[in-house]
């Protein structure tokens, strides 16, 4: 299947990665669902021999496949906006897992995530950031979950929604909160309950409206949603600007 199939409305389509102007906020999407070909020539071309490595210790596929595009697509993005080809970019990671380069190539703040079938990555000069996708499951024991991710007074608004309603509030609640951790790269140390991002049970859209800025480990974070097929969000630093989206459609 190609990248151009079934492009969400509001992303911008190019098979060119492009380097990020100063101040922007870009989030790049793509499927995973290349053929076999483009994506084994990525994993050969493009990864570093420690992520090929990783690439092959994947039990599904999914997961390998997840791993090449994600990582191919940052490195050529970041590539340009270095002006270095992606094999020189030691990509490490940092205490808590969070993707980095050592100064001064830090200066462009960059995050990535992957869901199923999709891959997002989020560059950001002179920022941090963090992103994150979620697409939804089957059977998830989402209320289960929320009692153990959600502030009480998310749990309050949460549990006020009917079934549908909650299952799709879950899902972007984690998205957005993921996200924030993400982008602070505290991980797993990051207290989740202590975050409050849904603000009330229905906005003007009907839907629950979640906070557009959070304060969380000492920064303001500015909070955007995103509509790749799924729940998704992007936070970041600095001043509040619209992220620009765009949906890679190249083959490698």
């Amino acid at each position: 299947m190609s990248n151009r199939a079934r492009i969400p409305d509001g992303w911008t389509a190019t098979n060119r990665p492009l380097g990020p102007e100063p101040g922007e906020v870009v989030v790049w999407a793509c499927r995973t669902t290349l053929a076999a070909g483009v994506v084994d020539r990525l994993e050969s071309r493009i990864l570093s021999p420690a992520e090929r490595a990783r690439a092959g210790r994947f039990r599904f596929d999914r997961d390998r496949r997840a791993h090449i595009m994600g990582r191919s697509l940052l490195r050529r993005l970041l590539s340009v906006a270095h002006g270095l080809p992606p094999g020189a970019l030691d990509l490490r990671e940092g205490d808590h897992g969070k993707p980095c380069l050592e100064p001064p190539l830090d200066a462009v703040g960059f995050n990535l995530s992957h869901s199923a079938d999709r891959v997002l990555v989020a560059l950001a000069p002179g920022r941090t950031v963090g992103v994150d996708i979620e697409v939804a499951k089957e059977r998830s024991p989402h209320d289960e979950i929320a009692s153990r991710v959600m502030s009480p007074v998310e749990l309050e608004i949460y549990r006020g929604l009917d079934q549908a309603g909650r299952r799709a509030a879950f899902y972007r609640l984690w998205a957005i909160k993921e996200a924030v951790v993400k982008a602070t790269g505290r991980g797993l140390t990051f207290p989740v309950r202590e975050l409050d991002v849904l603000a009330s049970r229905s906005g003007e859209d009907g839907r629950p409206r979640f906070h557009r800025e959070v304060e969380a480990d000492g920064s303001l974070w500015r909070l955007a949603e995103l509509a790749p097929g799924a729940a998704a969000a992007v936070a970041f630093d600095g001043a509040r600007v619209e992220p620009r989206l765009r949906w890679w459609t190249g083959d490698g």
